[in-house]
């Protein structure tokens, strides 16, 4: 019994690894998405085709969680039950095989900012009919644009080959400006964002736990996220199955001990929240921050 009790520890710990790998890898693909139309498409020949990732073994664990991702920044309520997750990676191994992750995650981007002609009808299902038609209408734009702007993959792969200091502190700049902007609309920040936490933590925008009095300060953000996350948790499993009140049970039992790598991602979130709330009440656009550390 106790062998058996080990090799479930240990399998749930390598599940929660695949699963923070899985929000590293979509940190890096929202990362590659923000790039301007002519650069976002001369970098769409670099990235990895569906069919050369569907063997890699997070691969379905990724395609979840920006899923999870897309449906949320669109606006769906509630969760994507398991049968149209399935449905959904289906869909994306065998009609998406010869594009990327990157350009799912720009397809339904460019829905999100009405860059289509016509604004599909989600009706609160996020299910592969809906998928399928924002991925359709993404191939019309690709090929219109690619058309008009005149790209092709062996005219711009040797402007692929290295990408400079300022553009890649501009699609740093521009992820930071669309998250701020998101806040600013709906008081509300999708996850995954540590990331631009610590891009601004990096960028001495926000400021670390150096001090005495900003380390209490990050202890009581790290407790109220333990709260929060442990709220949300009971919330879930009042309306779970029995195997899902047992995963949910041993969540919040690493949350009360402290042992969760959620308690970190939630206290950044946290403070990356009072940060821009700081700034919206002094009427400064975090543009302006971001011009002040690039003079």
């Amino acid at each position: 019994m106790e062998d058996n009790n080990h090799y479930s520890a240990d399998k749930a710990q390598i599940q929660s690894n695949l699963m923070q790998l899985a929000g590293e890898t979509l940190n890096d693909i929202v990362k590659s998405t923000e790039s301007p139309v002519v650069g976002f498409l001369q970098s769409a020949y670099n990235f990895k085709k569906i069919r050369n990732r569907i063997t890699e073994i997070n691969f379905a664990n990724v395609v979840g969680l920006m899923v999870t991702k897309i449906a949320a920044l669109a606006g769906i309520n509630g969760e994507i039950d398991m049968a149209t997750k399935y449905d959904l990676l289906r869909y994306v191994k065998t009609r998406c095989s010869d594009i990327s992750l990157e350009e799912i995650y720009k397809a339904f981007e460019l829905e999100r900012y009405n860059e289509y002609p016509t604004k599909s009808n989600h009706y609160q299902l996020f299910g592969t009919e809906y998928f399928s038609e924002v991925i359709k209408k993404y191939r019309v734009w690709k090929a219109e644009n690619k058309t008009y702007h005149n790209i092709s993959e062996n005219r711009n792969a040797p402007q692929l080959m290295a990408i400079s200091e300022s553009q890649k502190n501009e699609i740093i700049h521009n992820g930071i400006k669309r998250v701020f902007i998101e806040y600013k609309q709906t008081k509300n920040i999708t996850e995954p964002c540590a990331h631009i936490f610590d891009e601004l933590l990096d960028m001495g925008l926000i400021i670390g736990a150096n001090t005495p009095k900003l380390e209490l300060y990050y202890n009581s953000k790290k407790e109220q996220a333990k709260k929060e996350l442990e709220q949300e948790l009971e919330i879930k499993k009042a309306s779970s199955n029995f195997i899902q009140r047992k995963n949910i049970a041993r969540d919040i039992e690493q949350v009360l001990q402290g042992n969760s790598s959620k308690i970190i991602v939630r206290t950044k979130k946290i403070v990356l929240k009072e940060y821009f709330d700081k700034l919206i009440s002094t009427s400064i656009d975090i543009e302006f921050e971001l011009k002040k550390i690039t003079k």
